[in-house]
Parts: C-alpha cells; structure tokens; sequence
C-alpha cells in the first residue's frame, strides 16, 4: 500500500463513528508507520553498517595509538582520527536510536518531529565533510600507510600534505553538493507523508 493510499484512508476516517471505526485508523496508523519505517530501511542500515565498521575502526586506531605512544608523528594522527571516530559512531547511534523509537505507539506530532530531526541530521551530517574531509583525510593516509606498508609519508616531505588537503577541500565540496543534491528519497516521503496525517486532539 503506498503512501497516498494510507493518507486517504486515514484523513477519511470519521472520528465520531464507533469503536470499530476507531480500531480500524489505528489499525491503519500501525501499517502506516510500518511504511515509515520500511522507507528509512536505508538510513537504518546505513547507520549499523557504519557503527560496525566505526567500532573495528576505533579497535584499529587504539591498537596504532599503542604501538605508537612514543612517536608524536604517527600519534598525533591517531588520536585526530579517534575523536573523529567517536564522533561518527556516537552520530550513527544517536540516529539509528531515534529510528527505532518512530513506531505505531508514538503520535504522529511526535513522529514528525523525529522526521524533521533526521532531516537536519543528514544536512548537518553532510555538510560536515566539509571539515572532515580535508581535516582528517591526511592523517588517514599517514596512519593506514605506516600500518599497512611500514611506511613514513613524512619522508616525501611536507609539500605532498598542503597539495593533497587543497585538493580534499574540492573532493569534499564534490561530495557535499551530490549529498545535497539527492537526499535520501524515503524520508522526505515519510516526512511528506506525515505532514499530511490529520491527528485527533
């Protein structure tokens, strides 16, 4: 049943008629937060998929820091890259936990109040990369080649830093109008199709 469907047979529904009217809307208020929900599948899946990658991250990053507590060039590196791990995955949570909370139970008010929460989220999430890319991409590099090869970037010099963060700053401003430019499809719908549900005072 798609959106549209719903929303007819929910704003149709006559709140002076009988009991079995009433449990009939509720019945359809339950199929139709379960559409909300199958609609943000994506952010949903996207959120776990990026939580279990942060934490193995995180346990990467941590054992680096260890091995590497008495070099300042490679520790430095780490720990950037550790807050900005625990940035992510405490962002990830924080949005997969008000995903979970949008259910049948909650009020519509409530539920597009978290819609428009979600909203602001990926704008802000995006626009983040703004930042982040340029910021914590240099250090990635310096960390996963040590680790990985054994190898020092800092032995090319410093030149190869300043050009590659220039060049991030075009990448993440790439990325952010893509981002911006096609927003997640089932939540604008969810949101567009909330705002449409008339709820009892």
């Amino acid at each position: 049943m798609e959106f549209e469907q719903l929303t007819s047979i929910w704003n149709n529904a006559n709140p002076t008629l009988d009991q079995t009217v009433k449990i009939n809307k509720e019945l359809v208020k339950t199929i139709s937060f379960s559409k909300v929900k199958s609609s943000l599948s994506e952010i949903k899946w996207t959120s776990i998929v990026q939580i279990v990658v942060g934490i193995w991250f995180l346990d990467f990053l941590l054992g680096f820091a260890f091995r590497h507590h008495a070099e300042p060039l490679f520790l430095i590196p780490a720990i950037m890259l550790i807050v900005i791990t625990l940035y992510s995955l405490i962002f990830d949570i924080g949005q997969l936990v008000m995903l979970f909370t949008i259910n049948a139970k909650a009020s519509v008010a409530e539920a597009q109040r978290k819609l428009s929460t979600l909203k602001k989220l990926e704008a802000y999430d995006a626009y983040s990369l703004l930042v982040i890319i340029p910021l914590f991409s240099a250090p990635f590099l310096i960390v996963i080649a040590k680790a990985a090869a054994k190898v020092s970037l800092y032995e090319f010099g410093s030149q190869w830093i300043y050009s590659y963060v220039a060049g991030s700053v075009v990448v993440a401003g790439i990325v952010v109008f893509f981002l911006r430019m096609f927003p997640n499809k089932g939540l604008q719908e969810s949101i567009d199709f909330l705002r449409e549900l008339k709820e009892e005072k």
